[in-house]
């Protein structure tokens, strides 16, 4: 047998078989043609003068026998170093220590299967005894009589019992391995046939419950590993009452015959064993799960991608059950099992239960470290029970360990039905979201196995660092599965049925559905319906979903005040979202009166239930105030709960070194978590900070990285940016309509950034009506920018209807800005002149101009001061004002400024500023300067050319006084007056007019009306006149105030 031959060890077995002597040779051909991988099982046999042995091996491609001598012994080494790479069981280890020991060579240190001895004896004993009874029968003496030839001959049957250990344990261990390993892997998927109690060899047992146990068994004809599960239980006696087992046993044999699915444990059917006596022994056939209990991995999964394949294994299942209206109702890691592939299913169905069956709802079943509060507290539950169960499975598979394993009965009670959970740090990855949705203790807020299916797949909500596409081809195989229409499924049936019942909790989940567009198409108006009636039933959530489409204006016209009443009713239910988005209505000014007050009340009663979002905006709310050691305290308690703003925060204020010293790497780790978190608000940012320059420096090719992963999970703001960064061409190549498209996305997500570039952008092309509508809505949000344009356009009315009430609103709006905007001067003179009809109220006027003058607003600062030196009041205060408003560059401030210290006798020093108004084009700070020009006292050498010059520069933008300087100095100069208004068709004037404008304070066109050089002079002769001197592109508004132009040709 010195050449390869086959042997048949069972008939579904074959294998290439080697009997040879040791050699550098067979070495060679060891390493170049045996498939060692993944496992090896070896056996020894000594000779009588412990000279020699035999070596014995079986692999997936080869079973060999090797004559070992002293001689070879160095080659043998070689061997074993080979078979380091593999995993290795040996027949009888007593042996080959032996064997070792006398032959003197090292023993084996490669990786020996961690499988225990026992359990590799108990299955070899099991089918050896099998095997050698009814497969290989030898002579009755065989066993006695064989001995080894010291020349190394063997028999046929020598050979076969030297090797049928090997056999033995590889025939069966083999099923512990990945089927990728294998290159013919077919003894996986053997068929199974009909099932019959004699063709199945029990090995051993591999698990038991309360009612049942669990036997590994090998399928003969397939050579299949199957798990059999027994109950055991008396036959009824006459009152003819099923025991406890016998109804586990049919509840679970009917379960299995509903369902087929890869994540659920595979069910091939049932047998039965007769007895004489009084007992009934039942069995079901189930697919047998080498890799174990998820309760025997748990503490040793380390690799992300690994956990999140499990997790969305058992989502999947759940989800799977649920769609056939099944609730599992004991979701652990002991009713996890894994297979050879490391893939996950569920089993164990003996106290599930249909949803049709409400007894069954209402009575406790399950194991109480994974109880929902509601079942332990024996209440109705539901679909969501389950998915409280699958995230106390999430958590373990975080940590490795159940939070609740050593408290008493008591204790877990207490905490889970305060709602109380164990905290993951955010560094686990995204996942942490579903487990915290999973884990809240209103069942409605666990939303329901498809909508988590549809975060974790389309969000990806992975563990952190896990590998997308491995996950994405798992995935894809789930997804080919027959699935279960909408209006089928046993959860959704299940909810529709209870709804037309009247439950709040499930008319509630029927919105939600029509509200998020999972299952059924979005409608707004169903899910608003829907909504309407839970919250007649004082349903929270309900009131509180109720009050987001309000906030939004999602199917109802957008009502701020109604917004509030539907979070304040939820409120009086200790309701955390809605006692959130109160403080944000406070804190905003939106439907109620702004009240900083109010907001802390409303955002610590919500951080009181632990929602983190409350101790974010509590910490805002102290970092805006300066208050920096309570800021930070709040965020760590966010932190804590895993808050990602809250993380961000921590970040940036040791990035700065703000309240805590600067330090760069504590920084950066909070940071990194974020990033970790691969959460849409942490994206986003991430992409702001560095967009910013905030706390690191400048990056935008960071900043679109990030915004654009936080766009790609539809993150409004972030769909924004990107928008922008393309419609400016920063980092990325400017292109209009990929920016139109992110815009359009982003306003699609009521963003008002978003809506103000799309209104912007369609008012440049022509398009007002739809564009202003845009604007509008944007400057409704209180967007500044928006509600800025909308003001002017209603105030200056050339484009939309004049409608100074209107302008009035979103000044105010504008005027919230931190930022410095022609707001609060534009309320003021609104106030001031009683433009528009507006009662004049001086009171009013001057606080707005106040309000601006604190935010150092140059412009209210001119205006306020403009205001006091024509009245003569302030003048100390109005003179300051109007210095620092000249110093920022206002052209009237500059003369009005320079005019003071002219008529105070400062004339040097009002030179700076007349030359500067003079430039700008106002024509009294120009014939000043000629005056002083000609005088050749304060303002230089006396130049009467030069003096005339500047006169007639003057005369040119109506001044008066200097055509009538000139006409005194008999120079031959006519001032071409305007006949006819910029505002009119064919301007016959030179260039001059056409920029040069004023603003007549008598009637009130001030603050963007303006008026030109024909009509200041004609239609506005004799009123008190601001000289505005040159500005581009201006048009005159003569007629603003209802009275036409007065000019004539």
């Amino acid at each position: 047998m010195d050449v390869l031959t086959k042997v048949n060890y069972l008939k579904n077995f074959q294998i290439e078989s080697i009997f040879t002597s040791i050699s550098s040779e067979f070495f060679k051909n060891l390493k170049n043609s045996l498939n060692l991988k993944p496992l090896v099982v070896i056996n020894c046999y000594l000779t009588k003068e412990t000279q020699s042995f035999y070596f014995c091996f079986m692999s997936q491609s080869h079973n060999c026998v090797l004559f070992v001598t002293q001689e070879n012994i160095t080659i043998l080494k070689e061997i074993l170093n080979l078979l380091k790479e593999t995993t290795t069981i040996f027949a009888n280890p007593t042996i080959y220590k032996e064997i070792s020991q006398k032959m003197n060579f090292p023993e084996f240190d490669g990786q020996i299967d961690q499988t225990t001895e026992e359990q590799i004896q108990q299955e070899k004993e099991k089918f050896s005894e099998y095997y050698f009874t009814k497969i290989f029968i030898s002579d009755q003496n065989f066993s006695q009589s064989f001995q080894v030839n010291e020349n190394g001959n063997l028999s046929n049957q020598e050979f076969l019992y030297l090797t049928i250990p090997c056999f033995l344990i590889f025939y069966i261990r083999r099923h512990f391995f990945p089927t990728k390993y294998f290159v013919d892997n077919r003894f996986f998927s053997a068929e199974i046939g009909e099932l019959r109690l004699n063709d199945f060899l029990e090995l051993r047992s591999i698990g038991s419950g309360g009612f049942s146990q669990v036997i590994m068994a090998l399928h003969l004809p397939s050579g299949l590993l199957l798990s059999i599960k027994k109950y055991i239980y008396n036959r009824r006696g006459k009152s003819g009452i099923p025991s406890e087992e016998e109804k586990h046993f049919n509840k679970e044999k009917e379960a299995y015959k509903k369902i087929n699915h890869p994540c659920i444990v595979k069910f091939y059917g049932t047998m039965a064993q007769k007895t004489p006596g009084q007992l009934n022994i039942h069995m079901i056939v189930l697919s047998f799960m080498s890799g174990g209990e998820l309760t025997n991995r748990i503490k040793h999964l380390n690799d992300p991608t690994e956990k999140t394949i499990i997790a969305t294994q058992i989502l999947y299942a759940i989800d799977y059950l649920h769609s056939h209206g099944i609730m599992h109702r004991d979701i652990k890691p002991s009713n996890i099992l894994l297979d050879n592939n490391g893939n996950a299913v569920l089993c164990d169905f003996g106290t599930s239960c249909g949803y049709l069956s409400e007894e069954e709802i209402i009575h406790e079943s399950g194991s109480f470290l994974y109880m929902s509060p509601e079942q332990m507290l024996e209440e109705t539950y539901s679909f969501q029970t389950d998915l409280y169960s699958f995230g106390l499975v999430l958590y373990e598979i975080c940590t490795g360990y159940n939070d609740y394993a050593q408290l008493g009965l008591n204790n877990i009670i207490e905490k889970r039905s305060s709602g109380e959970i164990p905290k993951l740090d955010v560094h686990h990855g995204s996942i942490i979201e579903i487990y915290k949705m999973c884990l809240n203790n209103a069942p409605e807020q666990r939303s329901s196995s498809f909508y988590l299916v549809h975060l974790l797949i389309e969000k990806k909500m992975f563990y952190n660092k896990a590998n997308t596409q491995k996950i994405k081809e798992v995935v894809n195989i789930l997804n080919q599965e027959e699935s279960v229409p909408p209006p089928e499924r046993g959860d959704v049936k299940f909810m529709i049925e209870t709804a037309n019942k009247g439950m709040a909790e499930s008319i509630f989940q029927l919105g939600y559905t029509y509200y998020a567009g999972i299952m059924f198409p979005e409608d707004k108006k169903k899910a608003f319906e829907l909504f309407s009636k839970a919250a007649e039933q004082e349903h929270s959530f309900a009131n509180c979903y109720l009050g987001f489409m309000y906030l939004k204006g999602e199917y109802v016209n957008m009502d701020l005040k109604e917004a509030y009443k539907c979070f304040e009713r939820a409120s009086l239910k200790d309701n955390r979202v809605a006692l959130f988005n109160l403080g944000l209505l406070y804190i905003r000014g939106q439907g109620v009166q702004k009240s900083i007050e109010k907001a802390i009340h409303y955002f610590r009663k919500s951080s009181e239930l632990d929602d983190y979002f409350a101790f974010y905006q509590l910490g805002k709310i102290e970092y805006n105030f300066k208050n920096y050691k309570a800021a930070y305290e709040l965020f760590l308690k966010g932190a804590n709960g895993s808050s990602v703003p809250c993380l961000f925060e921590l970040g940036m204020m040791h990035l700065k070194g703000i309240y805590v010293d600067k330090n760069l790497e504590i920084g950066y780790q909070y940071m990194k978590q974020v990033k970790i978190s691969q959460n849409t608000f942490s994206q986003f940012m991430l992409g702001k900070m560095y967009y910013d320059g905030d706390g690191v420096p400048v990056n935008k090719a960071k900043a679109y990285k990030y915004f654009k992963k936080s766009a790609d999970q539809k993150h409004n703001a972030a769909l924004y940016f990107v928008g922008k960064m393309h419609l400016e061409g920063d980092f990325v190549d400017k292109d209009i309509n990929l920016a139109r498209e992110y815009f359009l996305q982003s306003s699609a997500l009521n963003n008002d950034m978003a809506n103000y570039e799309l209104g912007i952008m369609e008012i440049n092309e022509g398009n007002f009506e739809s564009g202003f509508k845009r604007i509008v809505y944007a400057a409704e949000k209180n967007n500044i920018p928006a509600a800025l344009i909308a003001a002017n356009e209603y105030f200056l009315g050339i484009n939309a209807k004049r409608d100074i009430h209107k302008a009035i609103i979103y000044y105010q709006k504008a005027e919230k800005s931190r930022e410095i905007n022609p707001s609060f001067s534009q309320l003021g003179l609104i106030y001031e002149f009683g433009i528009g009809g507006t009662i004049q109220t001086i009171d009013k006027a001057i606080n707005h101009y106040l309000i601006g003058v604190k935010k150092n607003c140059p412009l209210s600062m001119f205006r306020l001061a403009l205001y006091d030196f024509r009245n003569n009041k302030n003048m100390r205060s109005a003179v300051s004002l109007m210095k620092n408003a000249a110093q920022s560059g206002n052209p009237v401030a500059n003369f009005q400024y320079g005019l003071y210290c002219y008529k105070h006798n400062r004339v040097i020093e009002s030179k700076h500023y007349f030359q500067f108004a003079s430039n700008c084009g106002i024509s009294e700070a120009t014939y000043i300067i000629a005056s002083e020009v000609e005088k050749g006292y304060q303002f230089g050498r006396k130049n009467l050319q030069t003096a005339i010059s500047l006169y007639k520069k003057a005369a040119s933008v109506y001044s008066i006084d200097a055509e009538k300087r000139l006409k005194e100095l008999n120079q031959k100069f006519i001032v071409k007056k305007p006949t006819k208004c910029q505002n009119f068709e064919n301007k016959t004037e030179e260039h001059a007019w056409t920029n040069h404008f004023f603003e007549c304070l008598t009637c009130g066109i001030v603050g963007g009306p303006k008026i030109c050089c024909c009509c200041a002079r004609w239609c506005h002769f004799g009123h008190e006149i601001i000289d505005l001197g040159i500005i581009p592109d201006g048009r005159c508004f003569c007629d603003i105030n209802g009275t036409p132009c007065q000019s004539t040709g």
